[in-house]
C-alpha cells in the first residue's frame, strides 16, 4: 500500500514539473500564432518585402501617430474632435485627395482660434506640420 502511494506521489510531481515546461516552450518555426519562420516573410525588415528599414514615420495607415499632441476634446458646434479632423487630413494627404497640407487641415482652422497653454502651437499648426512631413516623406 505504501509503495503505491509513493509511486502516485512521484508520478504527480513529475507531471507538475514536465507539463508547464512543454506548455510554455517556444513553438518551432512555422508553427504557432505567426505560422511563419522568423525572417522568412520580412517581418523584421531584413528581406525588404514588407517595408523599408530605417524609415522615420509610422508604417501603414497609422495617421493618428502623426497627429499625436492634437486635442481629443470635442469643440462645440464642430464635427468631430481636432484629433479626428487631423487624422482625416492625413488620410486625404496620403490618398492624394489634396496635395496641400493647408487645404487638408482646413477643418481645424475654424476649431482653434486660441492657442491652448501647454501645447506647441494650435491644432491647425500641428496638423499642417505633420501633413508637410508626410508629403516630404512620400
Amino acid at each position: 500500500m505504501r509503495t503505491s502511494i509513493t509511486t502516485m506521489a512521484v508520478t504527480a510531481g513529475a507531471a507538475l514539473v514536465l507539463v508547464p515546461a512543454t506548455v510554455f516552450a517556444d513553438p518551432p518555426a512555422g508553427k504557432g500564432p505567426n505560422k511563419a519562420a522568423e525572417g522568412a516573410t520580412g517581418v523584421t525588415g531584413t528581406t525588404g518585402t514588407t517595408g523599408t528599414t530605417g524609415t522615420t514615420g509610422p508604417k501603414g495607415n497609422a495617421y493618428g501617430k502623426r497627429c499625436q499632441g492634437v486635442s481629443k476634446k470635442h469643440v462645440k458646434g464642430q464635427k468631430g474632435t481636432p484629433f479626428s479632423q487631423c487624422v482625416k487630413a492625413m488620410k486625404a494627404m496620403d490618398t492624394g485627395k489634396t496635395a496641400s497640407p493647408a487645404k487638408a487641415c482646413k477643418a481645424l482652422k475654424a476649431m482653434d482660434k486660441v492657442k491652448v497653454d501647454g501645447k506647441k502651437g494650435t491644432s491647425y499648426k500641428m496638423c499642417v506640420k505633420a501633413a508637410a512631413k508626410m508629403k516630404a516623406a512620400s
